[in-house]
């Protein structure tokens, strides 16, 4: 089971390194640099995130099935019994799917997963995500 902070969410976040910060939003000229994320104390930097999220589709574009007992990765997204709160609207009706992220900076290529996944979903063109 994964843990509520274990869940990357990249759908939209890693189109761009810079996010405008609502903090900022009155402010010309301030904006909030992306830096990374803190999954429960574990903090991916923004290239190993783009990485395991590359890692994600480069599976799903060629049909790469990667096994760990009996799951398979990737695979559908069902928040694994977790309340994660992830924001739908940038995936309303979309299939989520989910993929293992390694803290050893590796790609997944099967056997234990680990507690950490991207989480990505197709906008319906087969080539963006």
């Amino acid at each position: 089971m994964l843990a509520a902070q274990s869940l990357l969410f990249m759908a939209a976040a890693l189109s761009s390194a810079v996010l405008a910060s609502p903090l900022a939003a009155g402010k010309p000229g301030i904006q909030a640099r992306f830096s990374g994320y803190d999954c429960g104390g574990t903090f991916f930097t923004q290239a190993e995130a783009q990485e395991g999220f590359g890692d994600a589709v480069n599976a799903i574009r060629t049909d790469a099935v990667y096994f760990n007992g009996g799951k398979t990765y990737p695979g559908v997204f069902r928040n694994g019994g977790n309340n994660v709160e992830l924001d739908p609207s940038p995936c309303e009706g979309k299939q989520l799917l989910e993929f293992p992220i390694l803290t050893t900076g590796n790609g997944y290529t099967g056997g234990a997963p680990g507690a950490h996944r991207v989480v990505v979903a197709e906008h319906g063109d087969g080539r963006s995500w």
